[in-house]
């Protein structure tokens, strides 16, 4: 079994689509985890996800339409309330007990994020004290290796020496921080001289691993934070990843000085994604 296989899902939050995207009264229909899903969102606001498939003869519900706070199958007009449950079937003598699978959807600071089980067993990722931060969204990539991976790679101090030949100020030190994170501290010395005088020689830095998919970042910069949140979803090629950055509200310098390091991480990006598209991993030291 290839180790980027996307049939291999784990359970975690994953980013669906931006806030904007769903408007109230609208419904959006996208495949994630292997389930064909219908995102919508009621007449006061509240979004709800559902498993696509009307449970009457199978039409997809991404093709209906919101009435009210509740999903209306565009085929015979089956009607499901925001838990799924049919409440209406016209030409039948009564309501079917028929309903269609609800998964758990949360919405922060722009982003959609869905959970593929019944129950979330992690909060969605956030970078402590940028929670009303702007969010810049960035363009996104796939990658030829399986999410856990690369949601990992951030923690991954020693590649950052080896593939990238960057220094430290002190050792980095890693900490389990409970069941579902994991945290490297760093104090990145900047490779540039030139950057300096904006955010000085030493960076400290923070990444951190959310479940098996997702990692933040948080970066001191002087008198400012800087922030990304790493989404990253299993695809037929390998991982669909989506980075966000977080911004402070007004502060011109600081996004100067984040697009400074967009383009010294865009070259550290650029030598991890030719090792991680090449990958042949076999677990247990497998020779090949």
């Amino acid at each position: 079994m290839k180790f980027a296989n996307s049939q291999v899902q784990f359970q975690s939050w994953h980013y669906a689509l931006m806030s904007a995207e769903v408007p109230a009264g609208r419904v959006r229909g996208l495949e994630l985890f292997g389930h064909k899903l219908a995102l919508f969102r009621g007449r006061r606001g509240a979004l709800k996800c559902f498993t696509a498939r009307c449970p009457h003869l199978g039409a997809s519900l991404a093709a209906g339409d919101v009435v009210g706070d509740d999903l209306r199958c565009a085929f015979h007009h089956w009607k499901f309330n925001g838990e799924g449950r049919c409440i209406e079937a016209p030409c039948l003598p009564g309501v079917p007990a028929a309903r269609v699978r609800s998964w758990p959807v949360v919405e922060r600071q722009g982003i959609v994020w869905v959970f593929n089980a019944a129950e979330p067993w992690f909060p969605v990722p956030q970078v402590a004290g940028l929670e009303d931060a702007m969010l810049v969204p960035q363009n996104p990539v796939v990658l030829a290796a399986h999410p856990s991976l690369v949601a990992c790679n951030g923690i991954d101090v020693q590649h950052y020496r080896a593939a990238h030949g960057l220094q430290f100020d002190e050792e980095p030190s890693v900490e389990r921080l409970d069941d579902y994170r994991t945290e490297v501290r760093l104090r990145l010395v900047m490779p540039y001289r030139i950057l300096h005088g904006l955010s000085g020689r030493v960076l400290p830095m923070t990444f951190t691993t959310w479940g098996p998919y997702l990692a933040t970042g948080r970066i001191e910069v002087k008198d400012w934070l800087l922030g990304l949140i790493f989404t990253n979803r299993a695809h037929p090629r390998g991982t669909y990843n989506r980075t966000f950055l977080l911004l402070p509200r007004g502060r011109w310098v600081a996004r100067a000085l984040l697009q400074v390091m967009l383009w010294v991480g865009d070259r550290v990006y650029d030598g991890d994604r030719a090792i991680l598209d090449g990958l042949d991993f076999r677990p247990n030291l497998t020779e090949a």
